[in-house]
């Protein structure tokens, strides 16, 4: 072959790859168009859905409730509006629980404690009372939440943030240590394995009655009385004002009460309550069961109002607490979002029997205070665990025993 012969399949060959290489662009290209209509396709179907839901009755519950329900409600809750709540000096590592016991039960559920305090402003994490304590459980499978009020006056072994403890009510313990010595102390005595808290003083809860619009009770006249008088000194420490109550329930009917006027209610422990499935308490027993009264009546507004305006409330409480602090909580971002979906979905159960504990318990002066006291803590500790998780062969341990023990010989001294 001739040098002109080899130069022209020359020119052959690169005319020929040349044609390979436009007809591999084309190909390529025709793919790329393809893959941008598919993605187009896709977005454009998630787009509809997403519209179509949106449309729906009860949307954002069905899409926070779906698989990707997490990163629905992160798109509607900023982080930066809850870190306003969360308790940025709590360590994980300074809760404490008793060295023997099993948890394998308790595990399933989310065990958290829910203090009410007085404090006259932001200070929620210590130098204040608790005014109340409730136990939240919650069954991570079945969404049911339990509420068990814890008798502040109880006499127990209170266990410092140092490791070292004394003998003295239970509302002593958020006074010298917060929130962790008081969980701590719950978790010795009781058996319990409670790692978070959430806190609210007077004018936090009266701000979260008022965006669920108040409740309404059964009110008895020396109830009306009583709640008047707390009312005054709620208005002191809040700063806010409302109207005093002039009617309570005659025939039955409830008395409508904005958020001042349900904490004052809340305070009440020199009265009787009646409650409107006939139980009757008095003293702390009754307080505690008016202050259920209204958690469980908000619970059910919060569960009518909707989605919507659940998140609508959630949103503007967290801005809210850009400046002050009115409740604060040891959850994180994620175990708030978590839990959302959970509380939207619950079912709330309530056994008036066993919603205040001990379950057993007596009236003693002790170091000149009267206090209250179990009898027997053992046997209260197992009934507290069957009721909350089920456990019918429950065991108390080795130092659930030892504080038995001692809490009996120091009420048979001062009885002595």
């Amino acid at each position: 072959m001739n040098r002109d012969e080899r130069n022209d399949m020359g020119y052959i060959d690169r005319e020929r790859e040349a044609k390979l290489l436009r007809k591999k662009k084309r190909k390529k290209a025709r793919i790329i168009k393809r893959v941008i209509i598919g993605v187009e396709v896709f977005v454009s179907v998630i787009l509809l859905l997403l519209i179509i839901l949106l449309k729906m009755p009860n949307a954002k519950s069905t899409l926070i409730n779906a698989p990707f329900g997490k990163f629905f409600l992160k798109f509607l809750i900023s982080e930066k509006s809850v870190n306003n709540v969360i308790d940025t000096t709590f360590n994980d590592d300074d809760v404490k629980q008793n060295e023997e016991l099993n948890t394998d039960v308790m595990d399933e559920y989310i065990n958290l404690l829910l203090f009410g305090v007085d404090s006259r402003d932001d200070a929620l994490d210590s130098i204040t009372h608790s005014d109340s304590m409730i136990l939240i459980s919650i069954n991570k499978t079945t969404s049911e939440v339990k509420m068990v009020s814890l008798y502040r006056d109880t006499f127990l072994r209170i266990m410092y943030n140092d490791g070292s403890s004394t003998y003295r009510k239970l509302n002593y313990s958020y006074f010298v240590g917060g929130p962790v010595c008081t969980i701590n102390t719950i978790n010795m005595n009781y058996d319990l394995n409670i790692t978070d808290y959430a806190t609210v003083n007077f004018a936090g809860l009266a701000d979260i009655i008022d965006a669920l619009g108040g409740v309404d009770v059964l009110l008895t006249q020396s109830e009306m009385y009583y709640t008047n008088i707390y009312l005054e000194e709620t208005m002191k420490v809040t700063g806010r004002t409302t109207n005093y109550l002039t009617t309570y329930s005659t025939n039955g009917e409830k008395i409508h009460l904005d958020g001042l006027q349900a904490v004052a209610y809340c305070r009440i422990r020199y009265t009787k309550y009646y409650g409107e499935d006939g139980t009757e308490a008095n003293n702390d027993m009754g307080r505690t069961c008016r202050q259920r009264n209204v958690i469980s009546k908000l619970i059910a507004k919060a569960k009518t109002a909707g989605t919507d305006a659940l998140l609508e409330i959630a949103n503007a409480m967290f801005e809210s607490q850009s400046e002050t602090k009115t409740f604060i909580t040891s959850l994180t971002y994620d175990e708030i979002i978590d839990l959302i979906p959970i509380l939207i979905k619950c079912t709330f159960y309530n056994d008036a029997e066993k919603s205040g504990f001990p379950y057993e318990y007596g009236f003693d002066t002790i170091n000149y205070e009267s206090v209250v006291t179990a009898e027997d803590l053992v046997t209260n500790v197992k009934a507290l665990h069957e009721y909350l998780y089920g456990e019918t062969d429950y065991e108390p341990t080795s130092t659930v025993k030892r504080i038995s023990e001692i809490l009996d010989l120091i009420a048979g001294e001062e009885t002595d």
